[in-house]
């Protein structure tokens, strides 16, 4: 009878060890948590940016001095700097979704439903339209996200046809990447990060951070365990660290390169600092994010000096 309690002892103390030292991976969110320094606020449903709670605002995008936020249900591209404030627009452009900008200051938006990508130059004067019959050997399903890889192509997450083309600058066809669980694939953002890689928030089954090399062979993957997962984006945050908005549970959740969680930031609320439903963010030079939200309807710029040096 002793011995079985002994020998039950020791099993209770295994699992609690087991438990206590995996609680890091799955309850992260609880383990580390990173206050935010400072916030600003831009309520997104005012006089100056007009969009509803119906997911209206998808992407941003942080070029030099400029800050470009398609806004989908008025068909428009809306530019500010970085205080906020309305510096020029780029307008009719149907359901714009996402924009990237090239070194020469051309800018690219995805029409999502209309299945084109519309460029146009550093004055907003449209310079190029094209669609699946200008793309040779390849086709726009429904572009949803893009950005510019290290030799000046275009980006294209294809949430329609389930996975990211490249093309040259005037739309022309390189190569498709290679997808693995294709048929599972549902690629939001993608972000290169200057050095030859492709990072892919895919909300599909694998619920996961897909990394690819430009040239499209995959890389890695980054899921999160044993909880419910939604990455809708992904934006780089210094040279070392990885920011990923998590829509289930409205947290910024924090990595290094390697795919090593680090921290959580912010939680779920209406206050400055917190998020509700965040759908893309894109990080500065100076330290600074911008974060837009779906249900808290504004973009916010968040003050993370401060966790930058944390990790240096």
């Amino acid at each position: 009878m002793i011995k079985k309690m002994v020998v039950l002892l020791i099993l209770a103390v295994i699992v609690i060890f087991i438990a206590v030292k995996g609680s890091q991976v799955i309850f992260w969110n609880k383990i580390k948590r990173t206050e935010i320094n400072n916030a600003e606020v831009k309520f997104l449903n005012g006089d100056e940016f007009l969009a509803d709670r119906n997911n209206s605002v998808y992407d941003i995008n942080v070029a030099g001095s400029k800050i470009y936020i398609p806004d989908f249900r008025h068909n428009r591209v809306l530019v500010f700097d970085k205080d906020f404030k309305e510096i020029g627009q780029i307008n009719d452009v149907p359901s714009p979704h996402s924009v990237a900008v090239d070194d020469d200051g051309s800018v690219y938006v995805a029409a999502y439903h209309n299945s084109r990508i519309r460029k146009f130059d550093i004055l907003g004067t449209e310079i190029k339209n094209w669609d699946k019959t200008l793309i040779e050997k390849g086709r726009v399903g429904k572009p949803i996200s893009l950005d510019i890889d290290t030799k000046g192509n275009l980006l294209v997450a294809d949430y329609e046809l389930k996975t990211i083309i490249k093309t040259d600058k005037e739309g022309v066809y390189i190569s498709s990447f290679d997808i693995v669980e294709k048929d599972s694939f549902l690629p939001h953002c993608l972000r290169a990060d200057g050095k030859g890689l492709v990072y892919v928030a895919d909300r599909g089954k694998a619920a996961s951070i897909q990394i690819f090399t430009e040239d499209g062979c995959h890389v890695d993957t980054w899921r999160k365990p044993k909880r419910a997962f939604d990455p809708l984006a992904v934006c780089f945050f210094g040279d070392k660290l990885v920011l990923v908005p998590d829509y289930v549970d409205s947290r910024l959740h924090l990595f290094d390169t390697a795919g090593k969680y680090l921290s959580s930031i912010g939680e779920r609320g209406s206050k400055a600092g917190e998020f509700l439903n965040v759908t893309n963010l894109m990080a500065d030079n100076n330290g600074y994010v911008y974060v837009v939200e779906q249900d808290g309807n504004r973009l916010q710029k968040i003050d993370l000096n401060g966790l930058m040096e944390n990790y240096e």
